[in-house]
């Protein structure tokens, strides 16, 4: 009873801090919402199929290394491991990039698959790792590699894997042959670097406290880094959002109280938030099909301006002014 219910902990640590931590990254990506299907498939990708090629290949090198020690630990540990453990979690980005690259918007996207990836990476390897702590010390075991794993390096995988991610955003985004080329190299090398270096200090610890000062350094600043961009990406979408609207509030598509509205991500919320109680203009669930599609329209006006790289862009954008209008066709969703 006592290893079931040990075993049912390291499943929920495992997998529920990293859940929380997705919801919080689905949350914060204001203004176009990525389809749910498909953070989901990334999540399951970095929670089962990336933790297979990564393991496989690793027990390869463990084999032809041989031995133990100090220089052999680091080496798997600041090398194999995140060389394995990186390209395989950044196979998802290639799939998402190959087969929806329309879906990828902005860095921020970026960030979101390849957090995804991460936390659910992290998830399966927590699980994994709890395991084996429920069997050398118990359930405390559990709750305490729980706790460091889940809670102090909780964002280390989806941070390590979101520089994949926004590295191939630039590529999807980039103007110069140059950029989106090496976009997608240069984020994935740095991913590995950063593991890398956490891994580093989380080998050495044993030696001396510093080196845990060292990994956590390395990790929050990346992750600060991170969440920068994000705020600075977020700002960058509330623009275009005002520039690609303005035309469409001349054409009366929408009314200039909405598209200020849309412009606003707190304004949103707190209208959506507002319908779910049953005030507002529209039903809560037509109101947020009309804020995605028309921000889908102001997003899709923006690829046509800058990209051009979809025959097709000008019959969707078609398309989604029929869809916006069809939405509205009751009163204007202003703020309240």
């Amino acid at each position: 009873m006592a290893l079931l219910l040990g075993l049912l902990l390291a499943v929920f640590m495992g997998f529920a801090p990293m859940i929380l931590y997705a919801w919080f990254m689905w949350w914060i990506d204001r203004y176009e919402k990525e389809p749910f299907w498909l953070l989901v498939l990334a999540f399951f990708w970095g929670a089962i199929p990336s933790v297979i090629l990564a393991i496989i290949p690793q027990i390869l090198a463990g084999f032809t290394m041989g031995g133990e020690g100090v220089g052999n630990e680091l080496l798997m540990a600041s090398l194999v491991a995140p060389a394995t453990e990186e390209v395989a979690k950044g196979l998802a980005i290639v799939i998402l990039f190959l087969a929806f690259r329309h879906e990828i918007d902005s860095l921020l996207d970026g960030i979101v698959y390849g957090s995804m990836v991460g936390f659910g990476f992290a998830a399966t390897e927590n699980f994994l790792y709890g395991t084996g702590a429920l069997l050398e010390a118990g359930i405390l075991g559990v709750v305490v590699l729980g706790f460091l794993r889940g809670v102090i390096f909780g964002l280390n995988h989806a941070f390590f894997t979101s520089l994949t991610g926004m590295g191939f955003a630039l590529a999807r985004h980039g103007r110069s042959g140059g950029v989106r080329f090496l976009g997608p190299l240069v984020g994935l090398a740095l991913g590995m670097t950063a593991h890398g270096l956490h891994n580093f200090g989380a080998t050495l610890v044993g030696e001396s406290l510093l080196w845990l000062g060292f990994s956590l350094a390395v990790d929050w600043l990346g992750i600060a880094g991170v969440f920068v961009v994000i705020l600075l990406t977020l700002s960058k979408e509330r623009k275009w959002i005002e520039r690609e609207l303005a035309e469409e509030v001349a054409w009366g598509i929408v009314s200039q109280d909405e598209a200020r509205v849309l412009a606003s991500s707190w304004t949103r919320f707190g209208n959506l938030w507002g319908a779910f109680f049953g005030k507002g203009p529209m039903p809560r669930g037509r109101l947020a099909k009309f804020y995605q599609t028309a921000t889908e329209l102001a997003f899709a006006k923006r690829h046509l301006r800058e990209l051009a790289d979809d025959p097709r862009a000008a019959e969707k954008i078609q398309a989604l002014r029929a869809k916006v209008a069809e939405l509205r066709g009751g009163p204007p969703a202003t703020s309240r």
